[in-house]
């Protein structure tokens, strides 16, 4: 089991509530681990989704513990980007940076709290409506 330590496999399912995954191992006739923890390495929560391939660390007395380290980038999943900054939010949300500009992508954002961007406060900003009525801050 040395050679075992460090191994890549596919995630086979994902138990969300618990940050754990099962991994199977091709080349070891698909077995499957138990449920393994998914690494934080910023206490970021992020769980790799059922069939990407994963690097997982076993400890050295057998493959039946160990910690599931995360999905890497590999020919069937290239990065999304060739340059800059680009963190997936899921649900096909993401922020991205390159070239001094930062994109915020999303189906809707909420900013929270916040009413002062650049000295324009929202709190009471108006502004004129298509028919020349006034609406308020929101």
């Amino acid at each position: 089991m040395k050679n075992d330590v460090i191994r890549i496999g596919k995630v086979s399912s994902v138990n969300a509530a618990a940050g754990m995954v099962r991994v199977t191992y091709p080349d070891k006739d698909d077995s499957v681990t138990a449920e393994l923890p998914v690494f934080s390495f910023t206490g970021e929560y992020r769980m790799p989704e059922v069939g990407s391939q994963v690097l997982v660390a076993h400890l050295s007395n057998g493959t039946a513990a160990g910690i599931c380290l995360g999905a890497y980038w590999n020919k069937s999943a290239p990065p999304p980007v060739s340059s800059g900054f680009r963190k997936d939010l899921g649900s096909g949300a993401y922020i991205e940076c390159a070239d001094g500009q930062v994109v915020i992508h999303a189906s809707n954002i909420i900013l929270d709290g916040i009413t002062n961007i650049n000295g324009l406060d929202f709190s009471t900003h108006t502004h004129t409506g298509v028919n020349g009525e006034t609406s308020g801050p929101h």
